[in-house]
């Protein structure tokens, strides 16, 4: 007979919920809600396949035939994902002074690739970007890459800086063209995010730019700016982009030159209105602290796969099958002739995890970073309103807590007691590995 989750913890876990029943519905409801996501149960009754558990059934295996492939910061972001939340890494305990009863919470790795980490590393970068908001309108641009470039940001990793320098040259000398905005120091103002996939995981470099649609003088007066000039932005990316990558390979890797140049000029021949840049006036200017919350929240730092677009997998046969939407259905019903419909990727694990890994970026990379006068040697900002006052930002970040994060998402607070009482941290319980043991 089919066992329902809540019938599972009810029968199991009579005694405990009777007890907290016992005191009151609202310590009833914590217990029942902290018994619900235990993960033992979560794992016996959800049947979700995760990213943890793909790569602790196969990262072994996968790491000795490619060791020799793998970079560093690969191996060190895996394997904190596999000893996530593992009691052999350390754990904090709590207990209750009224009824001895105590609970362990285990480390999570703080990896930006790691699922359920990623996403608080997610928020608090949010809030992080929104303190240094100012309080105007603000646009969104993405700045793509021809197709024929995208292997050389891979296979020379120290290339995807060159796609920030190539953004950051293009706004900023098509924006401040005056003599009067050049003497009196005035900047664009904006915050580039480097997205290295698409939804098909295929490399894709390009980057997403939150543009301040102001300028600001080094005095800090403020001055409103709505236009830009969509064809000479174009053309000025791929030029500066072009330039700067044959720069680089001919003090890096002189033997890749003279490839890359007959490319490069066969690229200026094709892409004669230059590279593609979306930028559309209507529905794209994030003004309220709710759009860029959500902008900044699925484009700061997310792993290349939602472990919800996660089909099946077979470890007996080494397949996985996962599915994404194509850009191309983006405004389209699905009676247009031109949707396409959900697409269904079936391969092996190993190529789906070389899609997974090849977009962690190495140690001390940043994704996201601030040009103009939201670079951190600005001293204008200061004296500008911003779109957070400073107890708002406060406020937000204690949301962050792990306790609060918790109850915001599971509904219970980890330490309030079966018997009602507040449970404290217990230290003489307490593993921290960097100390020894527990005694």
């Amino acid at each position: 007979m089919y066992m329902t989750k809540t019938d599972y913890i009810l029968n199991t876990y009579t005694e405990s919920l009777m007890i907290a029943k016992s005191i009151s519905n609202r310590v009833y409801q914590n217990e029942f809600n902290r018994l619900f996501n235990l993960k033992h149960i979560r794992d016996k009754f959800d049947n979700k396949i995760t990213i943890k558990d793909i790569f602790l059934n196969c990262w072994d295996k996968f790491k000795s035939n490619n060791i020799d492939k793998l970079r560093s910061s690969v191996i060190k972001n895996v394997e904190d994902i596999i000893f996530c939340k593992d009691y052999r890494k350390g754990y904090i305990a709590f207990s209750c002074k009224r009824c001895d009863n105590f609970t362990f919470t285990a480390f999570s790795c703080n990896s930006r690739f790691c699922s359920t980490c990623g996403k608080k590393y997610r928020d608090f970068r949010s809030i992080e970007i929104q303190s240094k908001l100012i309080n105007v309108s603000h646009r969104h641009f993405v700045f793509t890459v021809a197709e024929e470039l995208r292997i050389y940001f891979f296979k020379y990793r120290d290339m995807q800086n060159l796609l920030f320098d190539a953004v950051n040259d293009t706004l900023t000398n098509t924006s401040i063209t005056s003599k009067k905005e050049i003497a009196n120091n005035y900047k664009l103002g904006f915050v580039s995010f480097l997205h290295t996939f698409g939804r098909d995981l295929k490399p894709n470099p390009h980057i997403h730019a939150l543009v301040a649609e102001a300028k600001v003088s080094s005095s800090g007066n403020v001055k409103k700016y709505h236009y830009f000039h969509f064809e000479q932005l174009r053309k000025y990316f791929m030029f500066s982009l072009l330039n700067l990558m044959s720069n680089y390979l001919n003090e890096s890797h002189p033997s890749e030159l003279k490839a890359f140049n007959i490319l490069k000029y066969y690229l200026i021949k094709t892409y004669s209105k230059g590279f593609y840049i979306y930028a559309p006036p209507n529905n794209s200017k994030l003004t309220t602290i709710k759009d860029i919350a959500n902008y900044i929240a699925r484009y700061g730092s997310h792993p290349a796969i939602s472990e919800s677009r996660i089909v099946s997998i077979d470890y007996a046969s080494n397949t996985i099958t996962w599915k994404f939407n194509p850009h191309e259905d983006d405004g389209l019903t699905s009676d247009d002739p031109n949707y396409q419909g959900t697409k269904f990727i079936t391969e092996s694990i190993d190529a789906f995890i070389i899609k997974l890994i090849r977009h962690i970026p190495d140690k001390h990379f940043h994704l996201i970073r601030y040009f103009g006068f939201y670079a951190n040697k600005s001293k204008t900002i200061p004296k500008i309103p911003k779109i957070l006052w400073i107890n708002r930002i406060r406020m937000l970040k204690s949301m962050l807590k792990y306790t609060v994060l918790l109850y915001n998402t599971f509904k219970f607070d980890p330490h309030i007691c079966k018997c009602g009482s507040k449970m404290t941290f217990d230290y003489s319980l307490s593993y921290f590995p960097m100390k020894g043991c527990v005694f």
